[in-house]
């Protein structure tokens, strides 16, 4: 029995996969990446299903299946795995096995969350949103390897307390106004910026030093839309969604129909309009804003204990809940109050593209500072 103490999400547990009953199949829109023994599995299985297994490895190397992010091969027309199917889920690649369960083990603490981007996942996140804990604790009789190799645990504990001042102050916010979220959003901004810089100048590393602190003092939520629209204008979207996403496709050219024609003036005061109409005047709305966030934090901001980058993954937050935001008021202006599958098809949509797409994520981070430096250089 381990000694490290695991903590939970408090709904981990209570995931179960939805194969064929699930709104959003997981088995499409990204590439699938396969483990080694997998890949020795898939050389020695014999026959005409060896051949056809072999057949649908591609990538380089040979590692993946669905080059395209369109549909995995072995996606059943029932909506089940035709590997598991037939040979057992011992099976399948680890990816396929694990997702949407996230895990990871610090040294000091282990902890496991689900990824949202899974929609069964999402919708656990929105029935929990008033959990008073985030998370359950317990023990693990097998803990995954230890994540990075950093073993300062001092620098460990004070992320850690980072971490857990920014969630409470942040659901505080959210259950007071936009506006208290907004303040919130833009004093932590400054701060993590500050301890990101201290940590980096400690861990002599230079990985992290394009982040500047150019949002000491900008409104965070909702971003100015020229931020949104550069970061729209990146990979993030593309024509090629229509396939391999359909639903994100369909909320990213709502967004173009509102506001390809304006200019930013007049895009500045059409997304005023959605928010102040949607967000601004709906506390419930304000808190799952604030909660969705607090999420995110909580999955991805001790990845700091291995790169040094609390800013940065506190960037990943506040980019992810503006295009969260976007979506949400674009399907309300257009739809009518979305219901509880709808938010969670539009997290789900949204964190697969933005979290699992490196392309994409790298460059909505450098699209917004590459916009904000140019704000400056332009008054």
């Amino acid at each position: 029995m381990s000694e490290i103490p695991l903590r939970k999400i408090s709904y981990y547990d209570e995931f179960e996969c939805q194969c064929s009953r699930c709104i959003d199949n997981c088995c499409h829109g990204w590439v699938i990446p396969l483990d080694e023994d997998i890949l020795d599995r898939i050389k020695k299985e014999k026959g005409a299903y060896g051949i056809w297994l072999r057949s649908t490895v591609h990538g380089k190397n040979q590692k993946i299946f669905s080059p395209l992010s369109i549909r995995c091969p072995h996606l059943t027309r029932d909506g089940y795995c035709g590997i598991q199917k037939r040979k057992g889920e011992g099976y399948i690649a680890d990816v396929c096995r694990e997702y949407p369960r996230i895990r990871f083990n610090f040294g000091p603490a282990a902890e496991y969350f689900l990824d949202l981007s899974c929609v069964h996942a999402a919708s656990l996140f929105l029935n929990h949103v008033d959990d008073e804990d985030v998370f359950v604790r317990g023990r693990a009789e097998v803990l995954p390897d230890t994540y990075g190799n950093n073993e300062e645990y001092e620098h460990f504990e004070l992320l850690e307390q980072h971490r857990m001042h920014m969630v409470a102050e942040i659901r505080r916010a959210a259950r007071v106004s936009a506006e208290e979220l907004n303040d919130s959003m833009r004093a932590y901004a400054g701060r993590e910026w500050r301890v990101q810089n201290e940590l980096l100048i400690k861990g002599g590393s230079r990985l992290w030093e394009c982040d500047e602190a150019e949002d000491i003092g900008c409104d965070l939520f909702p971003l100015p839309i020229k931020h949104i629209n550069e970061m729209m204008s990146t990979c993030f979207y593309e024509e090629w969604l229509k396939y391999s996403s359909p639903f994100l496709y369909k909320l990213c050219r709502m967004y173009y129909k509102n506001f390809d024609r304006l200019d930013y003036a007049q895009g500045d005061e059409e997304l005023k309009r959605l928010f102040d109409t949607y967000i601004a005047t709906d506390k419930t709305i304000v808190k799952v804003m604030g909660d969705y966030m607090v999420s995110v934090l909580l999955r991805r901001y001790m990845m700091s204990f291995e790169d040094y980058s609390p800013y940065h993954h506190f960037k990943d937050a506040y980019l992810m809940l503006n295009l969260f935001c976007l979506f949400y008021v674009l399907w309300y202006d257009k739809n009518g109050k979305p219901k509880k599958k709808d938010v969670a098809r539009i997290i789900a949509a949204a964190e697969k593209r933005f979290f699992h797409n490196d392309n994409a994520l790298k460059d909505v981070h450098a699209a917004v500072k590459a916009e904000k430096q140019n704000g400056k250089n332009n008054p």
